[in-house]
């Protein structure tokens, strides 16, 4: 299943150089998973990995966990947005992060307290040396509970009654409307030229 997931994101499309991830689908407790929703889309531009996550979910984002091609060794932030924030791990060998949770090799701590992500956008711009692959992202998978199921990401929320911890987790792919439109195209042109072909016989 991972193998065609992968297969489905990267295979048709190496051109493109962003992978958008919808968070909803998933929840490690009993929060419900449309309780914990983000949008995270991964770019990149040359040198960097510019990750934008909206939180639109009513609880404060506290981690962000992801896997990455072993290629990418090395991974910190171009800027200091927060001083608080952190990140760590390698793409060379999965981790057991997230509290047991799953297999990352990423881990991105938003700290405490305020500097946590409420419901807005926030962007951040990475230094990604020695590699500059458009498809990084999504090609490796953590096999997580309950069910075994590929997770691409997984997110930690502040939920919860007692403000506990959730996480969500998503292995949904968002399409891009460029892509979309492009096969579109793509596909009416071909029968364009194929009406062509007949009036000509």
């Amino acid at each position: 299943m991972a193998l065609a997931l992968a297969v489905c994101l990267f295979g048709p499309c190496p051109a493109e150089a962003s992978t958008t991830l919808q968070f909803s689908d998933f929840s490690s407790d009993e929060t419900p998973p449309g309780d914990l929703t983000a949008i995270v889309t991964f770019t990149v531009d040359d040198s960097k990995l510019i990750i934008e996550i909206n939180n639109t979910s009513a609880y404060h984002i506290a981690q962000l966990y992801f896997n990455t091609d072993e290629s990418l060794t090395d991974l910190d932030f171009s800027t200091s947005p927060n001083p608080d924030w952190t990140i760590s791990g390698s793409g060379a060998s999965q981790e057991e992060r997230a509290d047991g949770f799953g297999l990352f090799n990423w881990l991105i701590d938003f700290g405490s307290g305020d500097s946590r992500l409420d419901a807005e956008i926030t962007t951040l711009a990475l230094n990604m040396p020695g590699n500059t692959s458009e498809s990084i992202i999504g090609n490796k998978f953590s096999v997580i509970p309950p069910g075994d199921r590929p997770a691409i990401a997984a997110m930690k929320f502040e939920a919860g009654p007692n403000g506990d911890s959730a996480f969500g987790a998503t292995n949904t792919v968002v399409p891009l409307p460029s892509t979309c439109l492009l096969l579109a195209s793509g596909l009416l042109g071909l029968v364009a030229v194929r009406s062509e072909d007949f009036k000509k016989d």
